[in-house]
């Protein structure tokens, strides 16, 4: 009787064991499902019911030009008041800049179409959805460059409780400035006063440029104090060095012959775009996921030949007709970092004709002359190439040899969705919140 009762013990406890191994064999197929990146999630609480219907996180590899990939989600709301609920784009890992991130809302209606940021975006914000209401959107991603090895990203969706969402930059800016036409002839006469935030037009819309003697347009970012340029125009924040890198260098010190000379006015063969990515790599690589890559304006084409001199588009725009632009003429260049062009530096205040010691680019504890990113002239018998910087006085000159040594600022563009605080003086600058 023992031995028999003995064996049906054994019997139930070997099928508790089986039991016991089937459940966590089982939690852990479900685990598996459930951290599939393409799986169907659904997060409830008290107050929402979010439905991530093909998963939350992109992880795309080999993500070919064209291509378009897309997830959606509803959000409902379970609670018995009325909500507000924000979706974020997160996480942002991509081996190149262009991206496109498109957001449908449950009519077809694009909420959001911009290139795709490396911060953390809030992309649907403080929506509002009343009891018993449900949201949908169908978030997707395209790439409009190359072919790319890899990108991912998070969606998170949640309620916005305190519905308070920080402007951006740009907006910081427009709301802190009137916008203002310009008092002096843009090309023709030295601004003098502070001729504020002035609209335009560059190749990506519309931009705002400051002008003149202005006064809150200081930022502080990566240890060091730029100016506001402008808002360019894909919403990004225009910034150039207050002061210079340390050392003077030339545009580009190849003296060979050649039968295309204006090759050496390009950026990517120039001495400037090698010490500014170093410069870069050394001062600003904690904070590149802030910088944007931007337009830099490329102008070697040639207007006119005289007297066996080639002067340049940027020579004619500048110092002849004296009518600058901000739309680029020549070829545009992808960079995060480059130099501004002499169309830029008129715009700011500078003229072709006269001294400026007032416009905010003018720095007294600067020595000596810096480069722009504009040719002016080419003279093949001379084997000579000039370029055209801006002198001490704030001036600007179209004969300086690309070999001789001059400073150099940088300038860089902030991302769209870059927060500020501070009101741009001098005393209490932009400064950039970079946690």
């Amino acid at each position: 009787m023992k031995r028999k009762y003995k064996i049906v013990l054994l019997s139930v406890f070997s099928l508790i064991i089986l039991t016991l191994f089937v459940g966590i064999s089982y939690s852990f197929r479900g685990e598996k499902n459930y951290y599939d990146k393409d799986a169907s999630l659904v997060y409830t609480d008290e107050y929402l019911s979010i439905n991530y219907l093909d998963g939350k996180y992109f992880d795309i590899k080999n993500f070919k030009s064209g291509e378009i990939y897309n997830k959606k989600i509803s959000i409902s709301n379970v609670s018995d008041r009325d909500l507000f609920v924000t979706i974020s784009f997160m996480d942002v890992e991509k081996s190149s800049d262009d991206l496109e991130l498109i957001i449908l809302d449950n009519e077809n209606n694009s909420v959001y179409d911009k290139k795709i940021s490396n911060i953390d975006t809030e992309v649907v914000k403080s929506v509002s959805l009343p009891v018993s209401k449900t949201v949908s959107y169908n978030i997707m991603v395209k790439n409009n460059g190359k072919d790319m090895a890899y990108f991912s990203a998070n969606i998170l969706a949640y309620r916005d409780s305190s519905k308070e969402s920080s402007s951006n930059f740009r907006d910081t800016i427009l709301a802190n400035n009137e916008i203002k036409t310009a008092k002096t002839e843009i090309g023709k006469e030295s601004a003098l006063e502070n001729e504020g935030l002035i609209e335009s037009v560059d190749n990506d819309g519309k931009t705002y440029y400051f002008r003149g003697a202005v006064d809150n347009n200081y930022v502080s970012f990566a240890n060091f104090t730029w100016r506001i340029v402008r808002i360019n125009g894909n919403d990004s924040v225009r910034l150039i060095l207050d002061s210079t890198m340390d050392d003077q260098i030339a545009f580009n010190n190849d003296s060979s012959e050649t039968d295309n000379y204006s090759s050496k006015l390009e950026f990517s063969n120039s001495n400037l775009k090698d010490e500014l990515e170093s410069w870069m790599n050394n001062n600003l690589s904690e904070y590149s996921k802030y910088i944007m890559e931007s337009s830099f304006c490329e102008d070697t084409s040639v207007f006119n030949e005289e007297n066996n001199i080639s002067y340049l588009n940027t020579y004619n725009r500048i110092f002849v007709d004296n009518i600058p632009g901000l739309t680029c003429m020549g070829k545009i260049v992808k960079s995060k970092i480059g130099v501004l062009t002499a169309d830029e530096i008129v715009f700011a205040g500078a003229s072709s004709n006269s001294s400026n010691n007032r416009y905010y680019l003018f720095n007294n504890s600067i020595t000596s002359s810096w480069w722009t990113l504009s040719g002016s002239q080419i003279i093949p018998s001379n084997n000579s190439v000039d370029a055209i910087s801006v002198n001490r006085d704030g001036s600007l000159s179209y004969d300086k040899k690309i070999s001789n040594q001059m400073y150099i600022r940088p300038v860089i563009s902030l991302d769209i969705n870059s927060v500020v605080t501070g009101s741009g003086s001098a005393s209490d600058p932009y400064v950039v919140k970079t946690k």
